[in-house]
């Protein structure tokens, strides 16, 4: 079978197959404003972890589209390990996209720039079956209302557009659009529970085949002496990913503990992070012992440092178990998180994970002290947190459900063969 996988991601490994511009102009004018430079980083590493499990199935053709930015060409392809990687611009000079931004053309246009190229990548791939990781991105979602003849599978990680999900998530109004867009076209979707029950309302038609998204298996390094209490880390820094709350009970531990230092590491636009050191700054917070760190080009550079903690909170409000948690508990570092559904199972039995009442911040600093002045007895619940994290998250195993996917949705629209009930979420 002839799979495209669209996404957008970013790794070392294609970095080094991608013409990339310097932006040595872009960045001068960034620190004349005082914005963050423009650099390449590793990103969206769910998808990197796909694309390395699917090197192991031979007897399918992988095709990877993706969008990434500073491309010298509009278009380049390369093979790595027999996985077939296409790549497009979706940045272009400086002049161009200031325009392009100011006019909102993009947004107006629903990215047909985008979707032109995908739309050619695809006419050149012939797949089978597309599967599409987000509805979200406008980068390459949109491409769904131009894919004509093909199944088309969604992954869904996050629906912005949920209602009570919109007052807190900071995603511009462009996503939840994009989002209204391609609703009504997706047949096929994995998806949580919740999410599941809300598109059946605008889209009676779509089968809910679920799966979970892989992990990145991060390398263990012994740090030696241990440089923070607390480490925060995420993509990128948000309300939605618990860092403000973070914050709020991290000033209760330091008033019993001055000498707690913590470590919040992740990007954010320049006015979010000014937002975040006045809650330091109006909290009396011991400047000196809160560090922030942008992410790391490198991801394994990022791991590095979040092992030279004691111990990783991640209290995430919106999302049933984020990927760092998941990573936490693979490094086997105690970690602090927020009750969710996906929480109390990983606790059904005995304490893997330390949780705080959902948005709860006493609660959230309550826990934090009781790391703070119970490290023995937190080292022990990781080792059972690790544990588990190794017998459950497997990538194998979620590669493998991702593809009886597939091979169920190409009999159901090739062939008109009813998908398995159990692979069905009703």
């Amino acid at each position: 079978m002839k799979i495209a996988y669209i996404c957008g991601f970013s790794n070392t490994t294609v970095r080094e197959h991608l013409l990339l511009k310097t932006n040595k102009l872009r960045n001068f004018l960034y620190s004349l404003t005082g914005h963050e430079k423009s650099s390449y980083f590793d990103y969206a590493i769910w998808n990197s972890a796909f694309c390395q499990e699917f090197e192991k199935y031979p007897e399918h053709e992988f095709h990877i589209v993706s969008p990434h930015a500073g491309m010298k060409k509009s278009y380049q392809e390369f093979t790595i390990n027999n996985l077939k990687y296409h790549f497009f611009k979706s940045t272009y000079s400086l002049l161009r996209d200031t325009v392009i931004s100011l006019f909102k053309w993009r947004e107006r246009s629903v990215y047909c720039d985008c979707r032109k190229r995908i739309s050619a990548i695809l006419k050149k791939i012939k797949p089978d079956v597309v599967v599409m990781c987000g509805a979200e991105q406008p980068y390459y979602s949109p491409c769904i209302l131009d894919i004509e003849g093909v199944p088309v599978y969604v992954l869904l990680q996050t629906l912005v557009s949920l209602p009570e999900l919109r007052s807190v998530m900071r995603y511009s109004d462009v996503f939840c659009k994009v989002e209204d867009l391609v609703f009504p076209r997706m047949k096929y979707v994995a998806a949580g529970k919740k999410y599941h029950d809300y598109l059946k309302k605008l889209n009676l038609k779509n089968q809910c085949l679920p799966i979970s998204f892989p992990t990145y298996m991060p390398g263990k390094v012994d740090n030696g002496e241990k440089k923070y209490d607390f480490i925060f880390y995420a993509s990128s820094l948000s309300k939605n990913k618990g860092v403000e709350d973070v914050l709020h009970a991290y000033n209760v531990v330091q008033q019993r503990y001055p000498s707690c230092k913590i470590l919040l590491s992740g990007r954010c636009d320049v006015d979010y992070l000014n937002y975040l050191k006045s809650i330091v700054n109006a909290e009396l917070i011991e400047t000196g012992q809160v560090a922030f760190l942008g992410l790391c080009d490198n991801i394994e550079d990022k791991y590095k440092i979040v092992q030279t903690a004691r111990f990783i909170v991640l209290p995430g409000i919106t999302a049933p178990l984020n990927s760092t948690v998941r990573e936490s508990m693979l490094m086997g570092l105690p970690t602090i998180v927020y009750e969710t559904a996906v929480t109390k199972m990983i606790n059904n039995d005995e304490c893997r994970v330390l949780e705080a009442r959902m948005e709860d911040v006493n609660d959230l600093a309550e826990k934090m002290l009781f790391a703070y002045e119970h490290p023995e007895a937190m080292i022990e619940m990781a080792q059972r947190g690790e544990k588990y994290a190794m017998g459950h998250f497997s990538n194998k195993t979620i590669s493998d459900k991702l593809l009886e996917n597939v091979n169920a949705i190409y009999a159901n629209y090739y062939n008109g063969i009813p998908i398995p009930k159990e692979l069905i979420d009703e």
